[in-house]
């Protein structure tokens, strides 16, 4: 995990919106956006958390986090064409932004030695950026 790569979470990313425009929803450009935001976001988040900037909390490895675990997001978006607006959809929603959050903050903490024992600390903006995707895939 220390060689992030950008190339896969861009992949991810683009299947995600190519998932989302066959339920006629064209949200690229929202996707790329609020990632953007939310990777700037959290990075300060955590460095603020960690008590200090260190090479393995770059906004750079924040956003190949994000990237890489949007990959639960892909399948809530293709299962919500076949499930339509059902509650299910919802309850799926809220596994796969938990499953998200909870990958990427393990990853992060893994990441840095100073984060320790605060990984729902860091579950906690991760799971609302996860959450907000997870709207814009059943909304």
């Amino acid at each position: 995990m220390h060689d992030l790569d950008m190339g896969g979470a861009l992949l991810i990313l683009m299947a995600l919106g190519s998932a989302q425009l066959l339920a006629a929803k064209f949200n690229f450009g929202v996707l790329l956006g609020w990632s953007v935001i939310a990777s700037i976001a959290i990075s300060y988040i955590v460095r603020m958390i960690s008590g200090g900037s260190t090479a393995s909390l770059s906004v750079y490895s924040t956003l190949c986090l994000v990237g890489y675990c949007l990959l639960p997001m892909v399948g809530l978006s293709l299962l919500h064409i076949f499930l339509g607006g059902a509650i299910l959809s919802v309850l799926f929603g809220l596994l796969a932004a938990s499953w998200s959050a909870h990958s990427a903050a393990s990853i992060h903490v893994g990441l840095c030695d100073r984060l320790g024992d605060q990984k729902w600390l860091v579950f906690y903006p991760y799971f609302l950026f996860f959450a907000v995707m997870s709207l814009l895939a059943i909304a």
